[in-house]
């Protein structure tokens, strides 16, 4: 294992562990590209959520700060289309976080053809 992937592994929960030991020259690219946000996030991100994160960085320095948990959550699980889709929808996804959060979820489930995969 790299020396980043090292300093990180005490903080990751056992999923992303397994994501460091087994693509650690990999995931050593993608936290290198991580804004400070993303780079705070990832001890309770799923391996999943730490590649997508590499591909919304801008989004969510704008976006994830402003969302409640369980869109935090929400976005951590999604496809990549999915995270592409998000992107595109920002002052829109942002109104509807800051205005009724809950629903914002449902929302986006809908909208994406892809979520429910």
């Amino acid at each position: 294992m790299c020396p980043l992937g090292v300093l990180y592994m005490s903080s990751m929960c056992p999923l992303c562990v397994l994501h460091v030991s087994y693509m650690c020259l990999l995931c050593v690219l993608y936290v290198l590209s991580m804004c400070p946000l993303c780079v705070l996030h990832v001890s309770y991100m799923c391996p999943t959520c730490v590649l997508y994160v590499s591909y919304i960085c801008p989004l969510c320095v704008l976006h994830v700060s402003y969302m409640c948990l369980l869109c935090v959550l929400y976005v951590s699980s999604m496809c990549s289309l999915c995270v592409l889709y998000v992107s595109y929808m920002y002052f829109i996804c942002v109104f509807y976080v800051s205005q009724m959060c809950f629903t914002c979820v449902p929302f986006v489930s809908y909208m994406c053809p892809t979520c429910v995969l």
